[in-house]
């Protein structure tokens, strides 16, 4: 599930805007992005195309953190989005959107790790325990789809 505000001012066939939502799609975050969108035609029904850019802020819940394994870490990510739709004219100041995309973005989980040795491993001297590595286990996460959305323009 998605949700999204998209404000801009428009030209001609061309508009422009900033968007923000909320995108729940594997790991929740709020999506902040800058949309163009153009419209073909002259008539009251139109194609349109749209592109949208921009960062993925992590909002993911403890629940979605402990399916998928994530256990310290993540980070902010892109976002982007992008596709055909349908501008249906409803009146002089009001439309309904229909469009079919593909979003994606990317976000890292980094999670510590941290080695111990077993207690004989190393001699102790004079009660210093056995040394510790540790380690940052670096996770990309590249989330794809395909999005059916449904729009009201005023």
């Amino acid at each position: 599930f998605q949700i999204q505000t998209i404000n801009g001012l428009g030209s001609k066939s061309w508009f422009g805007g900033i968007g923000a939502g909320i995108d729940s799609y594997r790991l929740r975050g709020i999506p902040l992005f800058a949309d163009i969108r153009k419209t073909f035609g002259h008539a009251k029904n139109k194609l349109f195309v749209y592109g949208d850019a921009g960062i993925h802020f992590n909002w993911a819940t403890d629940k979605e953190k402990n399916a998928t394994g994530v256990r310290d870490e993540i980070s902010n990510g892109l976002y982007l989005d992008g596709g055909l739709g349908y501008h249906i004219s409803i009146n002089n100041s009001n439309a309904l959107l229909i469009s079919l995309g593909y979003s994606c973005k990317k976000i890292t989980d980094r999670t510590p790790v941290i080695y111990y040795y077993p207690l004989n491993y190393y001699p102790t001297i004079a009660g210093v325990y056995p040394p510790q590595e540790s380690q940052t286990n670096k996770l990309n996460y590249s989330l794809n789809r395909i999005s059916i959305k449904l729009g009201w323009e005023f």
